[in-house]
């Protein structure tokens, strides 16, 4: 099956948009370095908000496309982290990302 394109998962709509903001509405810290997050920094800067999907998109890119648009929006597969922090971790399996990170991220 080909990847999913960024709209295809509803990651460009009103959908993702909404499931986002309750995401960092609550969140203080980097759930991935713990540090805390910088809402007012410019998008797309080191420290400013992002929204990490766990089990990434990448992983589930060969389920159903209705089973794989569930775990993009799923408010249990996302994690408020700094924007460097989600670059930096990518595309990762979870258990790489323990090895690089620590087992409490």
């Amino acid at each position: 099956m080909p990847s999913l394109i960024r709209h295809e998962v509803g990651r460009d709509g009103k959908a993702w948009r909404q499931v986002r903001a309750e995401v960092l509405a609550v969140a203080t810290n980097c759930a991935i370095c713990h540090r805390p997050i910088d809402f007012d920094a410019p998008p797309r800067s080191r420290w400013s908000a992002s929204v990490d999907h766990i089990v990434s998109l990448h992983e589930t890119r060969d389920l159903d496309p209705a089973e794989h648009r569930r775990l993009a929006l799923d408010r249990r597969n996302l994690r408020a982290v700094h924007y460097s922090c989600n670059s930096r971790r990518g595309a990762m399996p979870t258990y790489t990302e323990q090895a690089l990170f620590g087992d409490d991220s």
